[in-house]
């Protein structure tokens, strides 16, 4: 027959046991173990002209890993649209937003392909940069960064802005 002692023993260790599991469980939903990225991206013209008015564009991509494991970065890229003074505003489809009509670099990558992928270890920030030139007559700018991951959670983060020259 069981004691007050036995039990106690067996009590304790049943809570030990659900308490590790529950622990186990609560860090594998948290995805405390998985990278979480937040981008945002920078776009500013330099004064500078050339003799054909044209400009450059320094763009900077931040990546932050808020997760508890790196993030593997397979790609960056950065697509540069535009509009002049001659361009019509019209809708796009399918979220039926501003149309920019003028390419200025479509599909950049950010990193060669031979580097193969770029790493952003937790709790760092690792900025990228792309400069692109900037035609003459071009009024506002909107610049759109897709960054591609290995981990298959995210697979793919975008950020934007826009900017009026």
């Amino acid at each position: 027959m069981f004691d007050l002692a036995s039990l106690s023993v067996l009590g304790t260790g049943l809570f030990t046991i659900i308490g590790g599991m529950w622990v186990l469980w609560s860090y594998i939903n948290s995805c405390e173990g998985k990278p979480h990225a937040a981008a945002k991206i920078n776009c500013r013209v330099l004064d500078h002209n050339d003799r054909d008015g044209a400009r450059i564009a320094d763009i900077r991509l931040l990546v932050k890993n808020t997760g508890g494991a790196r993030l593997e970065i397979k790609s960056i890229f950065i697509s540069v649209r535009g509009i002049d003074n001659h361009s019509k505003i019209t809708n796009g489809a399918p979220l039926n937003q501003a149309f920019f009509p003028i390419s200025i670099a479509s599909k950049h990558r950010m990193f060669p392909d031979t580097w193969g992928h770029s790493f952003v270890e937790p709790n760092q920030t690792v900025s990228y940069k792309h400069l692109t030139k900037i035609p003459a007559g071009v009024k506002v700018v909107h610049v759109h960064g897709k960054i591609e991951c290995s981990d298959p959670s995210i697979e793919f983060i975008t950020t934007s802005e826009t900017v009026n020259l």
